[in-house]
Order: structure tokens, then C-alpha cells, then sequence
């Protein structure tokens, strides 16, 4: 969990708080940071959340980490598609570029050239990702609290 949301937080270091919104578009495209490894790092990083949570959660697995990834491979399909057809629509050439250089899941070892390198946000990274950082905070605690309680 913790590996997924520090992939989470330095992908909202660049990106903003513009990931919060269910609207879909950017005021501007990033391609530095983990954007120049991979188009979607938060949503590689809420898999790995996701996973870790299933994972320490300790129930019905491997069934449940076999419907996390079903659900949410299927569910980040559909919305990748809807945002990249905005992003090109917002960024034009420049999108189609950074789409050939950069993955769409599977990381490049090596980062891709920025040509407009976005400057990171930690104040603002860290007040966008208060609530992710609260309800990581709770599963963990709820699972310690499982243990604990329920150890024979």
C-alpha cells in the first residue's frame, strides 16, 4: 500500500490537484516526473494500493486480488481511453508525441524527454492527497486492530 501511494503522491506532485476532479482534461501536459516513465502513474499506483490492501486484508485470496485486478483493469480501460481522446483534443500534436514516447502502463526504464518540464508541488501534493493518506491510515490500523484482537 504504502509502495502505491508513493507512486500515487509523485505522480500528484507534478500533475496537481487536477486528479481529484472527475472532470476529465488538464490545464497542461505533463511529461516529466513519473509521466515520463508512464502515461497513467496514479492509476498504477491505486492498483498497488488496492493490491496491498487485499493483500494484508488476508481474505479470500487469491479471489479477491483476481477481482481488484479484473475490476479495476477493466474500470482504468474505459477512463484511459475517455482521457486520452481529451488529451489529444487539448494537446494536439504534442499528446500524439508524448503517447508514442511513453507507455500507457508498462513503464520505460529510462524517462522520456520533457519538452515543458512541470515544476513538483509538494504543498499542494500533500493537501490533495490528505484523504488517500487518512484512509490508508485506517486500513492499516483496522488491520493491526484485526490482528490484535483476533490472535489466538
Amino acid at each position: 500500500m504504502i509502495i502505491g501511494e508513493l507512486i500515487r503522491f509523485w505522480g500528484v506532485l507534478y500533475a496537481g490537484g487536477a486528479t481529484r476532479t472527475r472532470r476529465v482534461g488538464a490545464p497542461q501536459l505533463v511529461t516529466n516526473g513519473p509521466f515520463a516513465y508512464v502515461r497513467n502513474p496514479l492509476y498504477i499506483g491505486n492498483m498497488m494500493l488496492y493490491t496491498g490492501a487485499g493483500i494484508i486484508s488476508n481474505f479470500w485470496l487469491p479471489w479477491l486480488l483476481f477481482f481488484i485486478w479484473i475490476f479495476f483493469g477493466i474500470q482504468y480501460h474505459l477512463i484511459v481511453k475517455l482521457e486520452e481522446e481529451k488529451l489529444q483534443e487539448l494537446f494536439g500534436t504534442s499528446y500524439l508525441e508524448y503517447q508514442k514516447k511513453v507507455p500507457r502502463f508498462f513503464p520505460r526504464l529510462i524517462p522520456a524527454k520533457s519538452e515543458a518540464p512541470v515544476k513538483p508541488d509538494f504543498k499542494g501534493a500533500l493537501k490533495s492527497e490528505k484523504s488517500t493518506f487518512i484512509s490508508i491510515t485506517v486500513i492499516i490500523l483496522l488491520m493491526i486492530g484485526k490482528m490484535w484482537l483476533w490472535t489466538p
